[in-house]
């Protein structure tokens, strides 16, 4: 049966002879016309039977049904569908509700914590100039790659103009809680610090759903690593190998003084904990002086009657002392020990 058609063949068997190939009769019988209800019950029944004087009888040996429409389900899996069904949107329609409730308190306590971040940032930078994105943005060109004068773990660096022409150092944060933390740590060291050989803080930016921003002065020279491990770029430093030892020797005293005036001269030891030849910025001036940088692993230590009070911290092991690297803790002392 095809929709509602079946086609009828009838041929003429005996016990002796076979099947033949084509069917004495055969006829296409169109159903819809005589079964007009959805569910049909599909059979054969007949009364004739061979007789004994020989009459003929019709008997009907095998037979088969096939369609090729849709299966009506039974009433047990209408019933289980009708159950099953609502269940399954209520529980979808609960987790949706739930993922909604979750994602929605997590936004809203991010935002919390940096709007609570910014206001404190204002408070502790009422020094430093406040910087819009936007400003910052345009004057990196759009944070151009092409702008870019280093990165480090904390984020990277990049060479902005302000529309006076004067010249920038944006520092852009990685985005993510912790950032923030370290955002608002760095700015509340940078804005005590006032110190020739520090690199010294123009400006912040901190905007609900951007990078947080940090703007300095702009050094052409770069970092002090570049003339250390660039063979070209030592001579820099001075005309002959004893110039450049002399100049290393300064360079060395300038950042000893520094790391002395974040210990002992701003009433709470400050420890770098980051001290390296890519922290050094040299001055653009002829003399080429040391401006320490990079405070975002900086951490405060109130000072008490030990001065060498321990804090745990997070080391890189090609920047710690051998002491660290057996007891884990970190003094003050420890800071002078990485140079090359």
């Amino acid at each position: 049966m095809c929709g509602s058609s079946m086609n009828f063949s009838q041929g003429n068997v005996l016990p002796t002879v076979p099947r033949p190939v084509q069917p004495c009769l055969q006829l296409v019988y169109n159903l819809s016309a005589v079964f007009f209800n959805k569910d049909v019950y599909m059979g054969f029944s007949a009364t004739s039977a061979p007789s004994r004087q020989g009459m003929e009888g019709h008997v009907i040996y095998s037979w088969n049904f096939t369609n090729d429409l849709d299966r009506r389900p039974n009433e047990g899996e209408l019933k289980l569908y009708k159950v099953l069904a609502p269940v399954a949107a209520g529980l979808a329609l609960l987790v949706i509700l739930i993922l909604t409730c979750i994602i929605l308190v997590r936004r809203r306590r991010n935002l919390e914590m940096r709007s609570g971040a910014g206001q404190r940032i204002q408070r502790a930078l009422q020094t430093a100039r406040p910087f819009s994105y936007a400003e910052l943005e345009s004057a990196t060109n759009g944070f151009d790659e092409k702008r870019k004068v280093g990165e480090g773990g904390y984020g990277a660096v990049y060479k902005g103009i302000l529309q006076g022409g004067a010249l920038v150092a944006v520092k852009r944060l990685k985005r993510s809680l912790m950032m923030e933390k370290d955002f608002c740590n760095e700015a509340s060291i940078i804005r005590k610090v006032r110190h020739r050989y520090l690199l010294e803080l123009h400006g912040w930016c901190y905007e609900e759903g951007r990078d947080a921003l940090l703007v300095s002065q702009f050094m052409n020279r770069g970092s002090l690593d570049r003339y250390i491990f660039d063979t070209r770029r030592k001579g820099e430093l001075g005309s002959s190998p004893m110039a450049q030892k002399e100049m290393r020797v300064r360079l060395l005293t300038q950042v000893a003084t520094a790391l002395e005036y974040l210990h002992k001269g701003l009433g709470e030891c400050v420890l770098h904990r980051d001290v390296k030849a890519a922290n050094v910025l040299l001055s653009d001036d002829t003399q080429m002086e040391a401006r320490l940088c990079d405070f975002g692993l900086a951490r405060l230590i109130s000072q008490s009657p030990c001065p060498r009070r321990a804090l745990r911290a997070m080391w890189r092991r090609r920047f710690c002392t051998m002491v660290w690297l057996q007891i884990r803790r970190t003094y003050t002392a420890s800071e002078f020990w990485y140079w090359r």
